[in-house]
């Protein structure tokens, strides 16, 4: 099953930590380094919806994408789409 779309965020990772920590006593570095970060990397033709192909490929237990970013580009008559973000998975889960 594919990733859920409303969790792939172009937010970065630290405004993410801002929204989710508990305690606003706990720093950016304390709260992130309780999660394993990937990256994710897709390119897609114009002819499938490219952001359906990144989803698909982000990995199990991961909490939300982070840092999503897109661009068309256009070579020799086909037009690609290159998308990339950081999942962010709890530690507690990637072991």
């Amino acid at each position: 099953m594919a990733f859920p779309l409303e969790k792939i965020l172009t937010i970065s990772a630290e405004e993410y930590v801002h929204m989710v920590r508990k305690n606003p006593n706990e720093s950016f570095q304390e709260v992130l380094s309780r999660y394993s970060p990937v990256g994710i990397h897709e390119a897609g033709n114009s002819g499938i919806n490219p952001v359906h192909g990144f989803a698909e490929k982000v990995p199990d237990n991961t909490e939300v994408v982070v840092g999503y970013r897109s661009s068309w580009v256009s070579s020799v008559g086909h037009i690609y789409l290159l998308a990339s973000g950081t999942a962010l998975i709890p530690k507690s889960s990637s072991a």
